[in-house]
């Protein structure tokens, strides 16, 4: 059987609804797919109007095309069409057919709808100002209302501020003065009459109003990270109503409050609400005012705001503080520490109204987790064990963008090579992004034989080799410490490709894709990274599944600390052997001696109980010629029977 060359299938869920007294609006999807017989390559929309439940006149036919481009698989594509020109409380009867390149398809089932009731045409309005920073508002009902008018509404602002303010008026009014007029502003007033259908076109009338100087002065003016030398100055805009005008600068003067001079003046352009002054002297207090500029002129000065720069012996507590890397949801800061700083003394980071960690006052970074992508943060580096109450270093940051969303997915199981293929996460942004890092992350083995992946998501690592390897500015990194296995870049992209053979071996821009290691099991992660304005972002994917190796006699891998116990420990246990077997030689030995030397000894029973004094006694004893001791001591002779 031959398929139709045109489709055999209507458009599916037809809605029609009423836009206002002259418009309708007709919504629709595809034909079924089996249906469709080719390549949808456009709509048509018939209506015609109906009076009595049949039709009158001849059809209209609305035609909407579809680009190549546009076309899609996808039965759930709603299209649209805006259909106007039409009368006031009309019926209209409205069908929906697709069509490819052989002709029209079948149409839908017709849809009736009725239009709206005529509404007021405009009415006929008229603005004036007065210096008093008020205007009169005047009006006219339309020429044709379509009915009796039942009020009016009003809405008007400044342009350059949401929303406007809306004010009703019943049908007999005819007049308004507002008295929130600002100088130097632009005004837009729209007014729209309305009957028992609704409200009508609206009629626009624009003013701008002449600037003055401002009335006014910046706000909440704040001094601080005080230093020896600086500080930082930040501001608020003056108020909307005193400002009179475009601010186009601010004048900035400040002085040492016991110095007799004129005080130093700086000017900074509008719209910037923070400047840094430098050349200051230490353990000094100075006078901060400021005022604004418009084109016209100077405003008034603000009051004063004094501030004390640090004495030279406590300033210097870090340096060099900044962001380091900027996540989707942690912030690696690093921060430099001077020689003479006393690493006893804790660090404070505070952040995200009130949230505060403490550092070890030798470290030189710290890495904050748990934040939100894509939001503002504020860092704040401070000492509290100081006299001076906690000197501050600041810093802001704007976190990463979640552009990868997804994880990566294994395609199969690894091969006997050490490979497998992986599908790499699609990316969801518009930003530019300069390039792609496929990270493998090698899991840590445990006694009993499991391993362990020691961190929830990539952002809670500590990306700094990374980023050297990145950066090329450490590539010795990556042949350091093999004992203890180390995350590394396997491959480059600058256009992620949608699936990748991990551990095949090869080069991806510069970068080894080392084969995967048998019984060691990974996870690995894609790291994107962004530029932003001025900065440059990190954003990672959530970690695949476990990668793991087959391994013919897998065994618990142990840590260093581990290894040296069993290596050493054997050692230890022979040397106290042999120590112990040279005790027991040597006690031996010594009591060997002692029993030799007893024997040689007369015995103590026949030694005799005086000690002799004689001078020719002790000199008989002691020196004995041959057979004197027989003749001198019959006793000790043992005589056999």
């Amino acid at each position: 059987m031959v398929s139709p060359p045109v489709p055999s299938g209507p458009p599916r869920k037809v809605e029609v609804e009423a836009v206002n007294s002259s418009s309708i609006k007709v919504i629709w999807r595809s034909p079924v797919p089996t249906k469709q017989h080719g390549q949808i390559r456009g709509y048509q929309v018939h209506y015609v109007r109906m009076v009595n439940g049949e039709p009158t006149g001849q059809p209209v036919i609305k035609d909407i095309l579809i680009d190549d481009a546009q076309w899609e698989y996808e039965d759930s594509t709603e299209h649209e069409m805006i259909i106007t020109g039409l009368m006031a409380e009309t019926t209209y009867s409205v069908t929906v057919a697709a069509y490819t390149t052989k002709g029209d398809g079948a149409r839908s089932k017709p849809k009736l709808i009725t239009t709206t009731g005529a509404v007021p045409e405009k009415p006929r309005l008229m603005v004036s100002t007065t210096n008093m920073g008020t205007a009169l508002l005047q009006w006219h009902p339309p020429a044709v209302t379509h009915g009796p008018l039942q009020g009016y509404r009003l809405r008007f602002g400044r342009k350059d501020v949401d929303p406007l303010t809306v004010i009703e008026f019943q049908e007999r009014d005819n007049h308004y003065t507002t008295s929130e007029i600002h100088k130097g502003a632009s005004y837009t007033f729209r007014l729209s009459a309305r009957n028992k259908v609704g409200f009508g076109e609206e009629t626009v009338k624009e003013i701008t109003t002449n600037e003055d100087v401002p009335s006014g002065y910046p706000q909440n003016i704040k001094a601080e990270g005080a230093t020896t030398s600086t500080i930082q100055v930040s501001w608020q805009p003056v108020l909307l109503a005193e400002r009179n005008g475009k601010i186009a600068k601010y004048a900035l003067q400040y002085k040492d409050i016991n110095s007799p001079r004129s005080p130093s003046e700086l000017f900074i352009t509008a719209p910037e609400s923070t400047v840094a002054l430098d050349g200051l002297r230490p353990d000094t207090t100075y006078d901060i005012k400021m005022c604004a500029f418009t084109s016209k002129g100077s405003g008034p000065y603000s009051p004063s705001v004094q501030f004390r720069t640090q004495p030279v012996d406590q300033a210097v507590f870090a340096k060099n503080f900044h962001v380091r890397a900027a996540m989707k949801s942690s912030v690696l800061l690093t921060w430099e520490i001077p020689d003479t700083y006393n690493p006893a003394q804790p660090f404070t980071i505070l952040y995200d109204n009130g949230q505060s960690v403490e550092v070890d006052g030798r470290l030189t970074q710290k890495l904050i987790t748990g934040l939100q992508p894509e939001t503002q943060y504020s860092f704040l580096l401070t000492n509290r064990g100081n006299s001076a109450g906690g000197l501050q270093h600041r810093v802001s940051t704007m976190t990463a963008p979640d552009v990868l969303r997804t994880k990566p997915y294994l395609i199969g199981k690894t091969n006997s090579d050490g490979m497998v293929t992986v599908e790499l996460p699609s990316v969801q942004t518009s930003e530019r992004i300069r390039g792609y890092y496929v990270v493998v992350v090698p899991l840590k083995k445990q006694r009993t034989g499991k391993f362990l992946k020691p961190w929830d998501n990539p952002d809670e690592m500590n990306l700094e080799e990374l980023l050297k390897e990145i950066n090329r500015t450490s590539r010795g990194l990556r042949f350091q410490r093999h004992a203890e296995p180390k995350a590394y870049i396997a491959a480059y992209f600058k256009d992620l490709p949608k699936e990748f053979t991990l551990g095949d071996g090869k080069i991806y821009g510069d970068f080894e894709n080392k084969k995967l290691q048998n019984g060691q099991e990974y996870v690995f992660f894609v790291l994107a990274v962004l530029e932003m304005s001025e900065n440059i972002m990190y954003a990672t994917s959530p970690y695949s599944d476990s990668v793991i190796s087959a391994d013919i006699d897998p065994q618990p891998i142990i840590d260093e600390e581990e290894g040296l116990i069993w290596v050493v420990g054997p050692v230890l246990a022979v040397v106290f052997i042999i120590c112990i077997v040279i005790a027991i030689l040597l006690y031996k030995r010594k009591r060997a001696e002692t029993e030799a030397r007893k024997g040689s000894l007369p015995n103590n029973k026949e030694m005799p109980l005086h000690h002799p004094t004689d001078p020719v006694e002790l000199r008989r004893l002691n020196f004995q010629t041959p057979g004197s001791g027989a003749s001198s001591h019959p006793s000790n002779l043992h005589l056999s029977s």
